[in-house]
């Protein structure tokens, strides 16, 4: 008996001497135990959860074309600032974002068409291009839904004419995939706006 309490005074990192004493101190090693033991599969199951999360369908296709790659990108799950973290990726790359069409309502969807910055574009156009986009990127990061791409109206109640213009002036809201469905009772409400990017973008 007495070596037994000794083995259990070791196993418990127990102090006492009497009796009692190491009895009581084996049961509350136990219970941290039992609590060591329910966090850890707390977590466990946390682990179980993400890892259900992060197995849920993802797409990233990247294809040749003749001028530049075709880039399509979807995922199950959409979050905030996706859509600026993926421009902001392909900035890093070198890219030029020629055209981009993007849903993200339940899902993220993101077909873009890029090229290498010096690829048959002229180096201040190239330029050009890059600062227009990190301007409309900051202006994304403030506004409401900073995942989306801000639609005509959005720009001009903002204030922001020169982002309108400078759109207008690299080829118009098709040129970036933008839609364009705001756009008949925007022009009917101002016809020198829409005189204004049809000669521009002609």
């Amino acid at each position: 008996m007495y070596k037994k309490l000794q083995l259990l005074r070791s196993i418990t990192n127990s102090h006492a001497h009497s009796k009692t004493s190491i009895i009581l101190d084996a049961s509350k090693h136990i219970e941290d135990l039992k609590r060591k033991i329910d966090v850890m599969i707390q977590d466990i199951d946390a682990a179980r959860d993400s890892d259900a999360q992060a197995s849920l369908p993802n797409m990233v296709r990247v294809e040749g074309q003749e001028k530049g790659f075709l880039i399509e990108v979807f995922t199950t799950r959409t979050c905030c600032g996706l859509l600026v973290f993926i421009l902001e990726a392909f900035e890093e790359l070198g890219l030029d974002v020629l055209q981009a069409r993007v849903s993200c309502s339940d899902s993220f969807h993101l077909e873009a068409i890029g090229a290498k910055v010096n690829e048959g574009v002229d180096q201040g156009d190239a330029e050009g291009d890059l600062a227009l986009e990190a301007e409309i990127l900051e202006f994304m990061k403030d506004s409401k839904e900073p995942y989306a791409f801000p639609s005509k109206k959005e720009l001009l109640e903002a204030g922001r004419m020169d982002l309108v213009d400078a759109i207008a002036n690299r080829g118009g809201w098709l040129s970036l995939g933008w839609d364009l469905s705001d756009k008949d009772e925007e022009e009917q409400e101002n016809g020198k706006i829409s005189l204004r990017f049809a000669i521009e973008t002609q």
